[in-house]
Formats: structure tokens, sequence, C-alpha cells
């Protein structure tokens, strides 16, 4: 794939301020980084950190819908954060994966290659064609702004500038497909994206992108595993990585949800309350 040159790790400070910088609702209270997932509701930055329950202040905002964190077990326990990791990243190989797995890979490979993107024009132009199938496919977008051009170019402009957030491209005939970012936040490789053109879906890009960040982790010291996001969102998605060995980890969390917000999560079905709970993953 290239050069395995890394950036400098980022602390979790730095990686807030990115999130931030690109739409993200974040905001720090006594050392402790929240993100705003719903209106009103907050969960700690990552599922991975475990904090105590006297440490913890949520911002104002939460009172009226809710939060959640992870903690030790302790009996403030009462729900789950369930996410996805992808461990012992030093000594991954593909030849661990599944037949199935390695054959989709090799198939990828006759058709596509990945490196690290270095032309912003290219990010701007042909990452835009990339962004917006991939928006009209999923209907996914972080920021719905970034599907207007002169939005999507200024979060590419940021992307791209920030030398800590390791930006790759897959490539047929030499015309950028995919892109996938993931950043060094302290002692953890964070996958952050990873948005594929609807047309190549046919080529497996997907396991070849995955499978070049994984190479990539293979040779970089200090990283105890790869976050790959939270379960729940998509079963597709989760059985994508679980398939390729990532790991579900269910994490004793405390949350709250104020009274109004339960009567209205009530309305909408039991099925939200059992998911933010953990105790559910899909609808």
């Amino acid at each position: 794939m290239g050069s395995t040159e890394f950036p400098e790790k980022m602390s979790i400070d730095e990686f807030s301020q990115y999130e931030i910088s690109n739409g993200e609702k974040n905001i720090k209270i006594n050392n402790i980084w929240w993100s705003q997932v719903r209106p009103l509701f907050y969960r700690t930055i990552f599922p991975f950190y475990i904090y105590d329950h006297d440490v913890i202040k949520p911002p104002n905002p939460a009172y009226l819908g809710g939060y959640q964190y992870s903690n030790n077990g302790s009996k403030k326990s009462n729900s789950y954060l369930n996410y996805i990791i992808f461990d012992d990243v030093r000594n991954y190989s593909v030849d661990k994966l599944s037949r199935n797995v390695k054959k989709s890979i090799k198939k990828a490979k006759e058709t596509a290659y990945v490196k690290k993107i270095i032309d912003l024009r290219e990010l701007q132009e042909e990452g835009y064609n990339v962004y917006i199938s991939f928006y009209n496919r999923t209907g996914y977008a972080c920021n719905k702004k970034r599907i207007q051009k002169h939005y999507y170019n200024e979060w590419a402009t940021n992307l791209f500038n920030n030398k800590k957030i390791i930006l790759l491209g897959a490539y047929v005939n030499d015309k950028l497909v995919a892109m996938a970012t993931m950043a060094l936040v302290e002692d953890v490789a964070v996958g952050i994206s990873s948005i594929l053109h609807s047309d190549f879906l046919k080529y497996n890009i997907s396991d070849l992108m995955l499978h070049a960040q994984r190479e990539l982790l293979s040779n970089c010291d200090g990283i105890k595993f790869m976050y790959a996001g939270m379960c729940g969102i998509e079963k597709s998605i989760d059985d994508f990585k679980l398939i390729r060995g990532g790991k579900i980890i269910k994490s004793p969390a405390y949350y709250y949800i104020s009274p109004m917000a339960k009567i209205y999560l009530h309305t909408c079905g039991r099925n939200n309350l059992e998911r933010m709970r953990g105790e559910k993953l899909y609808k």
C-alpha cells in the first residue's frame, strides 16, 4: 500500500476539538468529554473509557433528556454500552481471516488499490462524487449540509489539513472510489468513517479498505485495539465487522433518562428504551 509512516498520536482533547470543527456537539466538563448523540442525550465520547460515578457531571441539557457512560460494573450500573473492536492489531494477518474474506480481498486487489490521499483537489472533486453516491445509497450524513459542495469542500479541507488524521483512498483505474479515515487517539486506533461509491460495491472495496487499515496498524507500536464504532446502528454493518474478526464488547454502564424523555420514548415504542439500555441491539 506504500508508506507505513504514521502521524503523531492525538490526545482526546485534540480529537474532540477536531470533531467540533466538523460540526459535532462535544463538550468538556470536569476533564471528561461528552458527545451529543441525540437531541438532549449525551454519552462520554468513547465507550471504552471507564468512569467512577463520583466524577461524573453531565452537560446541563442532559437533565432534560439523558446521559450514559461506561463504569466499572458497580451498583450504579443499569445498562450496557455495546461496541465493536478489532484487537491484537500488531498480529493482524490476512491468513487469519476466513476463506471467503480472503477471497474477497484478493478479488478487490485485482481491480483496486489503496493509498493515502495526498491531493486536496482530488479529495474535493472526486471525493465529493463518492460522498454524494454514499449519501444517496444510505441516507447517512453526520452533517447533512455536506451534501452541498461548498460545505463538503470545507469539511474536506479541514480533514486534509489535519496531519494527525490517516486518510486513505481506494482507486479503480486511478480514480478515487472510496475514502476511509482513522486517528490514533492515545493508545487506541479510532475508525472515523468509511465512504464508498455505490457503483463499486461489486468490487469488494470495503474489504480492501478495512484490510489496508488493519495492515497499517500491524506496523504501529503502542495501539491496544481498533475501535470500530457502536453496535446497533445497522445489523448488516455490524455483521460485516464481526465476520472479519471484530468483537462485541458489552461494557457495564449507567444511564439516566428524564421523566419527560422516558414518556416520549415509550410513545415511540418499548424497543427504544431497550436499545438505549443496551439490552437489544436492533429494532
